[in-house]
C-alpha cells in the first residue's frame, strides 16, 4: 500500500524545492509530482470585515478593581 503525502512549497531553482514541513522518508527515496498551484491557498485579508460584531463593555478603558492598590 503506498501512502501520498500532499505538501505545499516554493521552487528555489530548477532543481530545488523548498517543502513547508518535513515529509517522512521510508527507504530514503520518494517520487515527486509537481503541480502548479493554481489559485492561491489562502484568501487576502478583507478590512473592516468583523465590524459590528465585536462590541466593548462601555468601562473597558476603567481600570480594575484588583489593581487600583499599585496605581
Amino acid at each position: 500500500m503506498k501512502t501520498a503525502y500532499v505538501v505545499s512549497g516554493d521552487l528555489i531553482d530548477h532543481e530545488t524545492i523548498k517543502l513547508s514541513e518535513p515529509v517522512p522518508m521510508e527507504n530514503g527515496r520518494i517520487t515527486v509530482v509537481i503541480e502548479p498551484q493554481s489559485e492561491p491557498m489562502y484568501r487576502e485579508r478583507q478590512a473592516g470585515l468583523w465590524k459590528g460584531r465585536i462590541i466593548l463593555s462601555p468601562d473597558f478603558d476603567e481600570p480594575l478593581e484588583d489593581l487600583k492598590e499599585y496605581m
